[in-house]
């Protein structure tokens, strides 16, 4: 008997409810997605079309400089680690030169984050937590104040702390690829110091949770040193590598001096840098990013009024004496002590904010992504539902949309505020752009090859003039930031200008003047200069600021004249 023909019977569907959830988890993606990106949009426009945030023009211009030959810190000397001008480095040669390279990076590191958190979130929550939880962090993050979107190292460290971090939680909760993600996790921690030296927060948080599973029998003293050992490699091997091209690129006796060395004069300088750092501008954070703070409270002390940590800590210890199995995990949506990690990792990140000399609203965006993870826990507090719950939405979640929403307003309207503000000051006929009219003074009298120097600090001129710097040290940030302990650059800037002359050198009146007769809240001493400046320069026609070398014969045939 021919047996019955099954090619043309319908195959296995997937249920109804799997169906009806897949279509939701669609939705509140989509949701999401079309909320936040024009967010993110407002968020790039207010941050990468600004003209006050100039340190972002001299990170363009020591860049443009790179791909020129220049070398970074031997001849273009700053003290930041390189990543921000590497970064803006690739984003010009992508380019060919053009700006929009930078804006290209700035806006895809922007992105990322979003990214990198929603699906961070998921898989600690849910898709409609994560959804809900992205919007919230997209527009808190990326904060004007905090300078998160603009070029800057901010830009970049943050998605790499979150990258960080989704790591660890993929290492604890998968059996699978386990030392892969402790390995990339180590290297995301080291690229997040190539872009701040304090970016030290979450490998810190996490070699503290390690310590604190081991302590509550979760896991054994085994599996907590591989775990860090794991991590470690990944960290050291990968600023080996970043070693390794200064190495070849650079010189590492200036690269040490400019990352390392100085910053820690910060400390020996009252009014900056402390171990003992105090909260400046409270008020201004707790104005600016009332609705994560207070998720965030709601999330510690709800997990502290519910003695999470208690049930979470100690349920190996009390159940059980036995030491854990060295390859342990924990399958799942969340590893145990979550919410500690998320503290821990949120004081690290604020107490090094806080290290910052300038007391500088922008410092703390450092803080922002573990504030914006313990607000998204407070979402999952908020819409969780428990097995028995009815599958139409609760009033208590809907009121927490309505109030969320209500919440964001404000912020939304000030992000557009100052995304119009940025409008006017770069794109109206009205408003100039600083710097612009120095540097096309400049370009006219120099050529491609022909240094400049400015005696005042407005990279956007170096920036749009495109040529060389004529000395290492961009020395009026480090009056400012040292005073009388930047004698030593100023003597050896000094001494460089007057044996190797700029092309071009940019001075206003004023500061000529103080260098002539130094005020006494000045205590800098710069001889000779003045006098000598004044003989072999002349200022052009055209800016009474842009000041152009005449040569050796310049003094003597003035005197012939007279």
């Amino acid at each position: 008997m021919t047996p019955p023909d099954n090619t043309n019977q319908t195959q296995p569907t997937t249920s109804q409810p799997a169906q009806k959830g897949e279509t939701r988890t669609a939705i509140w993606i989509l949701v999401c997605i079309l909320i936040t990106l024009p967010i993110l949009a407002l968020h790039a426009f207010a941050a990468l079309a600004r003209t006050d945030d100039i340190d972002s023009d001299l990170f363009a211009y020591y860049a443009q400089q790179l791909l020129a030959g220049q070398r970074l810190y031997a001849d273009l000397w700053d003290n930041k680690p390189p990543g921000i001008f590497w970064i803006d480095a690739l984003g010009l040669y992508l380019f060919n030169g053009a700006h929009a390279g930078i804006i290209f990076v700035c806006t895809t590191a922007t992105a990322a984050a979003s990214v990198i958190f929603f699906a961070v979130t998921k898989r600690l929550y849910t898709t409609r937590v994560a959804a809900i939880a992205t919007v919230v962090a997209a527009l808190y993050i990326n904060l004007f104040y905090y300078h998160v979107g603009s070029n800057r190292p901010s830009t970049f460290y943050v998605p790499l702390e979150l990258a960080g971090f989704a790591l660890y939680i993929l290492a604890l909760t998968t059996a699978v690829r386990h030392r892969q993600y402790l390995i990339l996790l180590g290297a995301c921690t080291a690229l997040s110091v190539c872009f701040r030296q304090t970016a030290l927060a979450l490998p810190l948080a996490v070699t503290l949770h390690q310590t604190l599973l081991y302590l509550t029998h979760h896991q054994s003293i085994r599996h907590t040193v591989n775990t860090l050992a794991t991590i470690a490699i990944g960290g050291v091997g990968t600023l080996l590598l970043v070693i390794g091209a200064l190495a070849v690129t650079s010189d590492l006796y200036w690269a040490y001096d400019g990352i390392i060395a100085t910053n820690f004069g910060y400390f020996s300088r009252p009014g900056k840098s402390s171990f003992l750092p105090e909260l400046y501008r409270w008020r201004e954070h707790r104005d600016t990013l009332a609705l994560p703070l207070i998720l965030a409270s709601a999330a510690i002390i709800h997990s502290i009024a519910t003695h999470r940590f208690a049930k979470r800590l100690i349920k190996s210890s009390s159940t059980t004496h036995h030491t854990p199995h060295d390859d342990t995990n924990y399958p799942g949506k969340r590893p145990p002590a979550l919410v500690p990690l998320l503290i821990i990792w949120q004081v690290a990140a604020l107490y090094l904010a806080l290290l910052g000399p300038s007391k500088r609203m922008l410092y703390l965006a450092i803080a922002l992504p573990p504030l914006a993870m313990l607000a998204a826990h407070a979402i999952w507090l908020l819409m969780r539902r428990k097995p028995n719950d009815a599958a139409h939405p609760r009033f208590v979640v809907i009121l927490a949309v309505l109030w969320l929403g209500h919440m964001m307003t404000p912020t939304i309207i000030h992000e557009t505020e100052c995304a119009q503000t940025a409008y006017y000051h770069r794109f109206d006929e009205r408003s100039h752009l600083p710097g612009k009219e120095a540097a096309d003074t400049i370009r006219k009298y120099t050529t491609e090859n022909e240094s400049v120097y400015m005696w005042h600090y407005l990279p956007a001129v170096y920036y749009f003039a495109d040529r060389p710097l004529g000395q290492r040290y961009i020395v009026a940030t480090l009056i400012d930031q040292w005073m009388e302990r930047a004698q030593p650059r100023l003597d050896e800037t000094i001494a460089h200008l007057m044996e190797h002359p700029p092309k071009a050198i940019v001075i206003t009146p004023r500061t000529l003047t103080e260098m002539m007769a130094p005020p006494e809240h000045h205590p800098m001493h710069y001889g000779q200069y003045p006098k000598w400046f004044q003989i072999h320069y002349r200022p052009t026609p055209e800016n009474e600021c842009v000041w152009i070398y005449q040569g050796e014969m310049t003094y003597q045939s003035e005197q012939n004249n007279m």
